[in-house]
């Protein structure tokens, strides 16, 4: 799912022109930041169960969620090496992702739908 998502944004970045460099970081990125929307939907969902009156996790340890937002951003730079990027594109035969209907719709899902859910429950 996130290499999908990396690999997404990846090729559209190649496709305009950018650096192999700029292009893998830009895909690291958004996939970091899903990766992230998704940890504190799970986040939201348990706050929810757990902590219904609004004492406990909620107001006591906030700057450990920024720490895990920051953190995970850098690993995901991490993770999407140059090695990983080769294997992904020998996944996928070189072949780059285009831009169809279906995938900006598998994007959008994977992006906004756990957004939405995390802002819905944490106004609440």
């Amino acid at each position: 799912m996130y290499d999908f998502l990396f690999f997404f944004i990846y090729s559209q970045q190649i496709q305009k022109g950018k650096s192999e460099t700029f292009s893998r970081l830009n895909g690291s990125l958004i996939a970091g930041i899903t990766l992230e929307i998704h940890i504190l939907f799970i986040l939201s969902i348990l706050r929810k169960i757990f902590f219904q009156s609004g004492q406990g996790y909620g107001l006591i340890n906030k700057n450990i969620e920024v720490l895990i937002v920051v953190l995970i951003i850098i690993l995901a730079g991490l993770y999407y090496n140059q090695k990983r990027v080769e294997k992904i594109k020998k996944l996928r035969n070189g072949n780059l992702i285009s831009i169809t209907t279906i995938n900006i719709v598998k994007m959008l899902l994977l992006i906004f739908v756990p957004l939405f859910f995390v802002l819905r429950l944490s106004l609440r």
